[in-house]
């Protein structure tokens, strides 16, 4: 039997969702966190699953350490790389998203 754990079906599609905990839901300002999959296949959906909780929960973590300081505690540097892997693209559609969005920015000043 294939596990489902933080998989749900959107559309016909995977989507993985992490809870937040109560007292991070401040901080972050949602119940869950969630990522498409870009999958309609449950054994597809397993395998990129993984790496997706994993930056999900850093994003978790990263808000429990700004709540009880130990953020504060870091070096800049440090608090730099914390805040780089919450908003680092995670997908290659991702970056591709990105790059359109670039080539957009540069429209719109024109």
């Amino acid at each position: 039997m294939i596990e489902k754990r933080y998989l749900y079906k959107r559309h016909n599609v995977y989507w993985v969702r992490v809870r937040v905990p109560n007292n991070l839901r401040s901080i972050i300002g949602k119940t869950g966190l969630n990522k498409n999959l870009y999958t309609i296949k449950l054994s597809e959906a397993n395998i990129r699953k993984h790496k997706v909780v994993a930056e999900l929960k850093q994003i978790i973590n990263l808000a429990k350490r700004k709540l009880d300081g130990t953020l504060d505690s870091l070096s800049k540097e440090d608090q730099l790389r914390e805040v780089a892997i919450e908003f680092r693209p995670s997908s290659e559609d991702d970056l591709k998203n990105l790059a359109v969005f670039g080539d957009n920015r540069n429209f719109l000043k024109a």
